[in-house]
């Protein structure tokens, strides 16, 4: 019996960043690869190609808006090929684990995120969803998912105190929004039909009082609330009406104007408690929240 022939090996897969030098993309701003456990984002600039090109699967899913425009984009991911005219705001969304071929005719810039599939896989568990599969889309806009990866853009410009928890919020609100428009046989359930109860609450306080100088994410925060990270985010918004993220940086306000009103702490002591990584980092989110520096609010509450 003549023996079976070797299976072909699967294509390998690359990281994004691997994946953007080998289309000749170049940072336009340098974003940490391990900012965020679940997703990565950046601005990435690319000359024009105007000879096609394969390049290996990614290990992410893919979603793209175009910075700079107008130009015409082909992509083919195996199932035929697509060509399209893209201007500023348009988008498209690839699968991680597909072979692409690419050509463009024009140089372009491009907002990039990348989200982990097993992450997009346990959000829709935790929903009680079926497997998602991401649909490939080309040329198509979605402002709510683009605001989200702006906002995602913008906090890694400047870093709040509460990062961590930041890009656990926002990787789950771009995983939900792609589970409810770019998604097949995923179909979102009943809304939670109530918040937080007073002592899962009251947990979830104590544990952000006690760690207010710690980079919290949303798991430690639904740990102690004894919930799954979808549950406890939706069910917290229920209960106080804001985001986990929004709601811890207003306690470290909150505790920052106590310590300037009532110590003597040096204002870098008061930073560091805080988790701020600096005090003009410290400086400017004060000033966001209280219209006033540090020093200027403790002046004026000791007179």
């Amino acid at each position: 019996m003549a023996a079976s022939p070797p299976r072909p090996e699967a294509p390998p897969v690359v990281t994004p960043r691997e994946w953007v030098r080998l289309l000749g993309g170049e940072d336009v701003l340098a974003m940490p690869t391990d900012r965020w456990r679940a997703l990565d984002v950046g601005v990435f600039r690319f000359g024009d190609m105007r000879d096609p090109v394969v390049v290996p699967p990614i290990d992410h899913h893919y979603v793209s808006f175009t910075v700079r425009g107008p130009l015409l984009i082909e992509r083919e991911l195996g199932g035929g090929v697509e060509r399209g005219s893209f201007r500023r705001g348009l988008s498209l969304i690839m699968a991680a684990g597909q072979t692409n071929r690419w050509r463009w005719d024009q140089p372009t810039t491009e907002l990039q995120l990348y989200l982990r599939p097993s992450f997009l896989e346990e959000t829709a568990q935790q929903a009680g969803l079926q497997a998602p599969t991401l649909i490939d889309r080309f040329a198509f806009e979605d402002p709510i998912l683009r605001h989200a990866v702006e906002g995602l853009l913008d906090e890694l410009r400047d870093p709040t105190a509460a990062g961590a928890l930041f890009g656990d919020v926002a990787a789950q609100f771009v995983a939900l929004h792609l589970l409810r428009r770019h998604c097949t046989s995923a179909r979102l359930g009943e809304e939670v039909a109530r918040g937080l109860t007073p002592r899962q609450l009251r947990r979830v306080t104590e544990l952000a009082d006690a760690r207010l100088g710690d980079d919290l994410t949303l798991d430690d925060l639904a740990a102690a609330a004894g919930l799954s990270r979808f549950h406890f985010a939706r069910a917290f918004r229920r209960s106080t009406g804001t985001s986990p993220h929004r709601w811890l940086v207003a306690r470290r306000m909150a505790r920052a104007r106590e310590l300037l009103a009532a110590t003597d702490l040096p204002i870098g002591d008061v930073a560091l408690l805080l988790g701020f990584r600096s005090q003009s980092h410290f400086g400017q989110a004060f000033r966001r929240d209280a219209g006033a520096t540090p020093g200027a609010y403790r002046r004026a509450v000791r007179r």
